[in-house]
């Protein structure tokens, strides 16, 4: 019912995206997390222009990326999304995020630098933006 009478998912993961943003935005500033704009996401996804194939990111954080990838694709589901998160609370937001948008991903939860869950993918697109200012310890 929500679905019809109220755009549905696309409404609902609007929403969650707005919220999504606000927590980043504080988050960010005490925490040392930064999640990359929406307009640089989308911006990225515009340029590598994915149609058809394998999506990864080995930083999803909150599953931009790959929400943003199916919007371009008008939501054709010709993508398959593959990533990895390392810090928990954020894992559960991407993996929510996939979900209120109905995008069906491999999300896993890990260090892709020190742990790569996904060594043996070929992937047909990479989308990425590494955690440069993260100030964490390498584990080696």
């Amino acid at each position: 019912m929500f679905k019809q009478d109220h755009g549905g998912l696309d409404l609902l993961g609007r929403v969650y995206e707005y919220f999504i943003g606000e927590f980043a935005y504080n988050e960010g500033k005490r925490g040392g997390q930064y999640f990359t704009p929406l307009s640089i996401v989308r911006c990225l996804v515009s340029m590598l222009e994915p149609q058809e194939g394998i999506v990864i990111d080995p930083c999803c954080g909150s599953s931009g990326m790959f929400v943003q990838s199916e919007v371009f694709t008008k939501h054709s589901h010709k993508l398959s999304f593959f990533g990895q998160e390392n810090i928990d609370f954020i894992y559960r937001l991407c993996k929510m995020n996939l979900f209120i948008h109905g995008i069906d991903g491999k999300i896993e939860l890990g260090n892709s630098y020190y742990n790569d869950k996904h060594p043996t993918l070929k992937a047909d697109y990479i989308l990425a933006n590494p955690p440069f200012n993260d100030g964490s310890k390498s584990e080696d």
